[in-house]
Order: structure tokens, then C-alpha cells, then sequence
């Protein structure tokens, strides 16, 4: 079997009686950081595993990579987040079935849907956090 993954765009619900699945992916950017998705769209079957790629650029080190579903019409529902290779957490429902590897020497952090069933039809959303760390440069007196 196949099915579709849609936007919210009310002219693409058509796509939802569609043998295809279509999963649009945003791309941002803040100052220096940015991340961007590939592919745009994707069609699978039932019960395949999806990779959805995420790679980003972080001015700083301390980055915290996050990925969201956002189902029509619904606001973005928080997945999970990774701060080091698979270290960070995930929200219980997905746990079961998605996963992702936080790989800072790539710059990626893919995420894994295993078993991909018609209800993961959605946008899936990938973010990015970084943070400035700094060592103190005078000495404690």
C-alpha cells in the first residue's frame, strides 16, 4: 500500500486520496545558524523506514538539534531533541518507532521513522539551538 504525507495548503488535501507520500520540509535560518532538509518530498510504502535528513550550521558549539510533526491544521508537535550523537530525549509516543543520531562532525542529525504507517502523513520540521560557551579568562580570587 502507499499513502500520502501533505501540507496544510488546502489546494494539496486533494493529495490525501493519492497513492503517494508527500513530505514537505522547511529549511531556516538565524544570523549564522541555519538548517536545511532534503528531500523536499518523499514517496514511500507502508511499513518501509524513512530517512528524513537534516543538516545545519551553528556559529557556536553547545547546539541542540530538535525535529517536530506538524499534522494539518495543528500546531508543531515536539518529537525529540539531541544535544550529543543520540543523547537528549524523546516524546513517549514516538519513541517506539522514530529515532535520530546527532553527528556533529557531519553537521546532520537524520531522523528515522521506522515502519512508516499513513497516520506519520505530516510536516516534519527540523530546528536548531546553539549556544555561545565561554571559559572565564581571569583568574578566581
Amino acid at each position: 500500500k502507499k499513502y500520502a504525507l501533505f501540507a496544510v495548503d488546502p489546494d494539496i488535501m486533494s493529495l490525501l486520496y493519492s497513492p503517494l507520500i508527500i513530505i514537505i520540509l522547511l529549511s531556516g535560518t538565524s544570523g549564522q545558524d541555519s538548517v536545511s532538509q532534503h528531500p523536499s518530498e518523499l514517496s514511500i510504502r507502508e511499513e518501509e523506514t524513512v530517512i528524513l535528513n537534516c543538516s545545519y550550521t551553528a556559529k557556536y558549539t553547545g547546539e541542540t538539534l530538535f525535529w517536530y510533526i506538524q499534522y494539518p491544521g495543528k500546531s508543531p508537535k515536539y518529537i525529540l531533541k539531541r544535544y550529543d550523537k543520540a543523547q537528549g530525549e524523546i516524546l513517549s509516543e514516538f519513541s517506539n518507532r522514530f529515532s535520530a543520531n546527532l553527528d556533529k562532525d557531519k553537521k546532520t542529525v537524520p531522523l528515522s521513522i521506522a515502519r512508516a504507517r499513513f497516520s506519520d502523513s505530516a510536516i516534519y520540521l527540523c530546528a536548531l539551538s546553539s549556544t555561545l560557551i565561554q571559559g572565564r579568562t581571569q583568574p578566581v580570587q
